[in-house]
């Protein structure tokens, strides 16, 4: 074994020597591999010019190999079309020549470090996310042969001097594709546990689950097997982080505690006990304390209900009670100054068509960023009155959701958004937001780490400003937050915002509610109110009544805010001022259930026009005529419905 071997784990050691080669296919088991000319990943997609035997094409339009974009240029950038139809073109070395060019040889390696990286190729290929062109590939065996390595596995500081950074990426990724494969088989023998190997757990974002961060093995052992079953009985990859870190500060607490534990018949009543006490202490937010005590007494609860350990003393629980409870969290939407901003048409034009269309996503349809940066191609549905309908998959609750769309702007954007990934994926992508480097199929969608960095950047180039005039700090998700705020200010159910938000229960609603009343409430005490004949209203918080006038004046405010005021006639009394609603033309509708008032108020505006008319009143005879027409079409429409 070479010096370089010293420092593989002992993984590598208890596999076959020729476990590496087993798992190399044959037509990657060469000494040169030939990619075929239409391979996304190790080829590229084909070049634009009739005939053209390919080479390394670029993935933005126009779609030339290497050597014809240099001619297009040496051309001035000529129409396209009469570029491709021009003698000018010139013929290229035939496909067998150029595929020789651009071929991937290993040869100079041998043994083990050849399997490896005809392991990596065949890995690369078979992923179909990241491009390796065959320079770099070039790069990662002369830097490998290079550093007299045997393996790559633990010795980056021996080939990273001499590699480009493509051949250091695809080096580094066929070290994590070696060690994989040579790992144990079950979960329960690793340390780190990808999500990847769990395609059921619904994980949205690369997480892995490092289990070297529990300091006592046997409480390792067990915490793997209760994780493994909780992925297995369809716990959600997140929570089953949030369980590790769980048990991550119960080992720190027994590492610092000084308290004596070697196996989980010594995890008593006593012992918890001390651990509550010790959570209390820690200097952390009340939600981070509350998941350190739950994930301990969801462990030890499940490792008692399955019998998992005899020895587990029948004592050893934590009581529901006895478990700190977080404060439900107010949303926080983003102030309606700074939402001006960015709602604001010249600031959103200066952000991409994909970013645009994500954020207006956020804001009009109140989406996570996870459920939009998923969304399919093709996300939009006609219901049966012919309007469109949102079809996404909310991915916490694990279900499809049909979100009607009041916006247009939305429609046109996800139109505009399509259009756009047709050109850039002609052959077809599965998501409306593809990420745009790194993705030669269009397999993945944008990371939210990307939009985050975009998003901020352009805050900050648009000059946004709280209320403060200090920059503006906006998260994605506070756009979901403004959307439900907004609904039950515009007077909304609490029913409909949590069906229209796809909340679980009632009380993730419930904190919209709340947040609006505070608002409106200081908004109500900030402010002298007059009525229409000048006069002052005063209303005082602070006095001992300032609830009880509070809640009178929501009992007597309308449903919707007039766009100069509101309206103080309570709920339960009928308005003497409704005619005005029927002559709207946008927004007044009606039903069956209101036909005997309005056939009462037809009654009394025939009885008014004919009193004017013989008082010689004309222009109330002209006023109220088009109304009585308007509520003889009510009538009789209502009437034919019945």
């Amino acid at each position: 074994m070479s010096a370089q071997l010293v420092a593989v784990p002992e993984l590598l050691e208890v596999k076959p020597a020729d476990a590496l080669t087993s798992a190399v296919r044959s037509e990657f088991a060469v000494g040169t591999y030939l990619p075929e000319p239409d391979d996304p990943v190790l080829w590229g997609p084909a070049c634009m010019v009739p005939d053209c035997p390919g080479g390394r094409v670029q993935m933005k339009e126009p779609r030339l190999c290497t050597t014809h974009l240099s001619r297009w240029r040496k051309q001035g950038k000529r129409d396209i079309g009469r570029f491709l139809r021009s003698d000018r073109v010139h013929p290229l070395p035939a496909a067998s020549d150029q595929r020789e060019q651009y071929g991937f040889s290993v040869d100079g390696t041998e043994g083990r470090l050849r399997a490896e990286l005809q392991l990596g190729l065949q890995q690369r290929h078979d992923r179909r996310t990241t491009r390796l062109f065959s320079s770099d590939f070039r790069s990662a065996v002369e830097a490998a042969s290079c550093a007299g390595v045997d393996t790559l596995v633990e010795t980056e500081t021996l080939w990273s001097v001499e590699a480009t950074r493509g051949a250091a990426a695809f080096l580094r990724f066929t070290e994590r594709e070696v060690v994989r494969l040579l790992e144990p088989s079950d979960p329960l023998d690793r340390d780190v546990w990808r999500s990847s190997d769990f395609p059921n757990s619904g994980a949205n974002r690369v997480l892995n689950l490092r289990f070297e961060v529990i300091d006592q093995p046997w409480l390792g052992s067990a915490v793997k097997r209760w994780l493994k079953h909780r992925l297995a009985t369809g716990t959600k990859w997140n929570t089953a982080h949030a369980n590790l870190e769980a048990m991550r500060r119960f080992s720190e607490f027994l590492m610092t505690s000084g308290q004596v534990a070697r196996s989980m018949g010594d995890l008593d009543r006593n012992l918890l006990v001390d651990y509550l006490g010790w959570c209390a202490a820690l200097p952390v937010a009340a939600e981070t304390r509350a998941k350190a005590v739950g994930g301990v007494r969801l462990f030890c609860d499940d490792y008692r209900l399955n019998g998992w350990s005899p020895r587990l003393p029948a004592t050893a629980s934590i009581a529901r009670g006895e478990a700190p409870t977080a404060p439900d969290g107010l949303p926080r939407p983003v102030d309606e100054r700074v939402m001006r901003q960015i709602e604001d048409e010249t600031n959103l034009a200066r952000l991409p068509v994909s970013v645009t269309a994500i954020v207006v996503i956020g804001i009009r349809c109140g989406l996570r960023i996870g459920d939009v940066l998923s969304l399919p191609i093709n996300p939009l549905r006609q219901d049966s009155t012919g309007q469109q309908t949102l079809v996404y998959r909310n991915h916490k609750l694990d279900r499809e959701v049909a979100l009607p769309v009041v916006h247009e702007e939305v429609v046109e954007l996800v139109e505009r958004q399509q259009h756009e990934v047709r050109s850039r994926f002609p052959d077809g992508c599965r998501w409306l937001f593809p990420r745009l480097t790194g993705n030669p199929d269009g397999q993945r969608h944008v990371p939210y780490p990307t939009l985050r960095g975009q998003l901020q950047e352009w805050l900050e180039s648009c000059g946004i400003v709280d209320s403060t005039g200090a920059p503006a700090h906006v998260t994605f998700h506070q756009f979901r937050h403004t959307f439900g705020t907004r609904l039950i200010e515009s007077g909304a159910s609490e029913h409909l915002v949590q069906r229209l938000m796809d909340h679980r229960n009632a009380r993730s609603t419930r904190g919209y509610a709340e947040l609006s009343d505070q608002t409106k409430r200081k908004e109500f005490f900030k402010y002298t109110r007059f009525n229409n004949r000048g006069d002052s209203v005063l209303l005082n918080p602070e006095t001992p009544t300032g609830d009880a006038e509070w809640m009178k004046e929501q009992l007597n405010r309308a449903q919707v805010a007039l766009p100069n005021g509101y309206c103080t006639l309570p709920l339960t009394q009928p308005c003497e001022m409704r005619n005005a609603c029927i002559d709207c033309d946008s927004y007044f509708v009606t039903t069956v259930e209101f036909l005997p008032t309005h056939r009462k108020q037809r009654d009394e505006t025939v009885v008014l026009i004919k009193r004017a008319e013989a008082e010689g009143n004309r222009r109330l005879v002209e006023k109220n005529t088009p109304l009585l027409k308007r509520l003889d079409t009510i009538v009789e429409t209502l009437e034919s419905d019945v």
